[in-house]
């Protein structure tokens, strides 16, 4: 069976996304969550999907024009939201 597995890493005020590569046929040259496709329980999150990983800071994290997935801008807003609402 094959699973499509993503995380949001949140360290302090910061977010990791990874870049995807180039060559990659879906989304290329894009910044994502990581994680990917996992088959027979790999895991997912230790693989090299990424070309190059990076901390964002939550409210910056929904600002890269070339996110892979629109969803990612309303759910970091949304994280940098509860970030400022919380005590």
């Amino acid at each position: 069976m094959i699973e499509i597995v993503g995380g949001v890493l949140v360290r302090g005020g910061e977010l990791l996304l990874g870049r995807r590569s180039p060559h990659k046929r879906i989304c290329p040259d894009t910044w994502d969550v990581l994680g990917g496709h996992r088959e027979n329980g790999e895991p997912v999150l230790a693989n090299d999907e990424h070309t190059e990983l990076r901390w964002f800071a939550i409210e910056d994290a929904a600002s890269p024009p070339n996110l892979a997935a629109d969803a990612y801008r309303v759910l970091f807003r949304r994280l940098a939201g509860h970030r400022r609402s919380a005590p």
